[in-house]
């Protein structure tokens, strides 16, 4: 089945199509409910959290770029906020800082070309006549700047994360929760774009295995019991990945069905052609706290 997220202030869409047929019918059931309570609306404020990441790594480069000319040749490419929502660009800076590391800085050739400048002396003086050319890293550790530069690496890594996952929870009831009447079977530990999050009181099945509470000594198992008004919005490359023998016998030596972390709706058909695309329009509205809606289109 295929389904929308819109966004009411702008009337922008991200499409889905759910996974299988048992995932139809759980959304069915889960936008059903919500449309007769009138509480079809969401919102994230994640935008916000991804705006100040990508100014802190824009300024971090610029401030990189005080003292990296003369190391390089070169300053490091800035953009405007949004190209910094394209991974080729994060791609790139971070495939750029990674390769800078093993660059060779020749002391005497680099005073020359930048006539005895102030850092190139300053360098001059912190390396010993036995070590003519250091690598960059070398350079930026005893420049004092290892943190700085560092930085760039751990924002592109961060920011990755931030666009990876935005959170929804209904605009117009803090808490929404509704008995859930499907099989824990549905629950798996593949990834998917469209997910029912987990915000649940309780643990899951799959997470008390990995919590070590093996002989299920406590009682607060929570496998997806309720259905809630948190929705998850993953933009990352779906994946099928299976239960593990160890959990699956761990759940049959205590009759158990075996169930995963995830309730997974529904993939984004398109996403490799318009992963900027979609980033941009969850960017956008959640920054701007635009409401959303799911919409369904059940003839499909």
């Amino acid at each position: 089945m295929n389904f929308l997220l819109v966004f009411e202030s702008t009337g922008d869409s991200i499409p889905f199509k759910t996974i299988n047929t048992q995932a139809a019918d759980v959304l069915c059931y889960y936008v059903d409910y919500l449309n007769s309570h009138g509480l079809n609306r969401f919102v994230s404020d994640h935008g916000t959290t991804v705006d100040r990441l990508i100014e802190k790594l824009h300024s971090t480069i610029v401030d990189c770029n005080g003292f990296i000319y003369e190391l390089l040749d070169r300053y490091i490419d800035t953009y405007d906020r949004d190209c910094y929502l394209n991974q080729k660009i994060l791609n790139k800076i971070h495939a750029d800082w990674v390769n800078s590391q093993s660059v060779v800085y020749n002391i005497s050739e680099k005073r020359k070309k930048y006539n005895y400048s102030k850092q190139a002396e300053y360098i001059h003086y912190l390396f010993p006549d036995d070590n003519p050319a250091p690598s960059l890293g070398m350079i930026i550790d005893k420049l004092g700047v290892e943190t700085t530069y560092s930085s760039i690496n751990q924002l592109v890594h961060t920011i990755e994360t931030g666009l990876a996952n935005f959170k929804f929870s209904t605009a117009d009831q803090q808490w929404v929760e509704f008995i859930n009447p499907f099989g824990k079977e549905i629950l798996t530990n593949d990834i998917s774009n469209c997910t029912l999050a987990f915000h649940h009181l309780g643990r899951t099945l799959y997470n008390k295995f990995v919590s070590f509470d093996h002989e299920l000594e406590f009682d607060d198992e929570n496998s997806y019991n309720e259905l809630l008004g948190f929705i998850n919005i993953k933009l990352v490359p779906p994946q099928t990945i299976p239960l593990s023998k160890e959990y699956i016998a761990w759940c049959k030596s205590h009759n158990k069905i075996p169930s995963g972390e995830y309730l997974n709706i529904a993939n984004v058909p398109d996403l490799l052609e318009r992963l900027t695309d979609y980033r941009t329009i969850l960017f956008k509205n959640s920054l701007q706290n635009n409401a959303s809606s799911i919409q369904l289109n059940k003839g499909n």
